[in-house]
């Protein structure tokens, strides 16, 4: 009988184990945003004008994205008369003169043409596979197609697709404004900078409730 009390013990001992690494493990999840990537690819967009006239709203685009999107260089390639008279047209719709790379090219008199490099998104190709049985799944692991949409809707929404590629570059510090801050700290003057009255006016109304543009504060939610 000690034997057999023993073995019953030494089994129920076993099965809490077995019980408790049962509950313990949990399956390796993949990371989605490695099973779906979100790429991005460079393209030069180009242009040549054919008649001025004509090809005003088309120029204007081209800066619009360019400044928005552009990336390197605004090349000009063309005849050598017409080079500078579209650089400068080309300053005067914004284009900074350090951003403009002139290159003398054999073309027909009065031919120009544009180009510069920006980036355009891949998203990942979400819907092709749903091999996974999602009706039993007892470890609670990733379908096949977990996070894909996540990862194609962020792609979509990215305002420059080259922030994939790369980061970008840090902008300049203020000098003169971190001189001021760290004399005014010294000193044991405020430090923060000045609002607006817009943002005094934002402000108030945040802290008493009421309407911007309105007297009267806004009335309370009721259900």
């Amino acid at each position: 009988m000690p034997d057999l009390c023993s073995l019953w013990r030494r089994l129920g001992a076993l099965g809490a184990l077995l019980i408790l690494a049962t509950c313990q493990f949990e399956p390796e999840q993949a990371d989605y945003t490695r099973r779906f990537p979100i790429e991005a690819k460079a393209e030069t967009v180009t242009w040549t004008p054919t008649a001025p006239a004509s090809s005003s709203e088309t120029f204007d685009t081209l800066i619009a994205g360019y400044l928005d999107r552009g990336h390197g260089p605004l090349t000009v390639a063309g005849a050598p008369p017409q080079l500078q008279a579209m650089r400068a047209r080309l300053i005067a719709a914004g284009v900074p003169a350090s951003a403009i790379q002139v290159e003398p090219a054999r073309a027909a008199p009065g031919a120009v043409t544009l180009s510069y490099v920006r980036y355009s998104v891949v998203p990942p190709n979400c819907g092709t596979d749903w091999s996974a049985p999602m009706q039993f799944n007892p470890a609670n692991s990733d379908y096949p197609a977990f996070g894909c949409a996540q990862q194609h809707n962020l792609g979509l929404m990215l305002a420059d697709p080259a922030d994939i590629a790369s980061m970008r570059a840090p902008a300049p510090s203020d000098a003169q404004n971190t001189d001021r801050v760290i004399r005014a700290y010294r000193a044991g003057n405020v430090t923060d900078a000045k609002q607006s009255a817009i943002q005094d006016t934002a402000d108030q109304n945040v802290a008493t409730g009421t309407n911007p543009g309105a007297s009267t504060p806004l009335p309370s939610s009721t259900r």
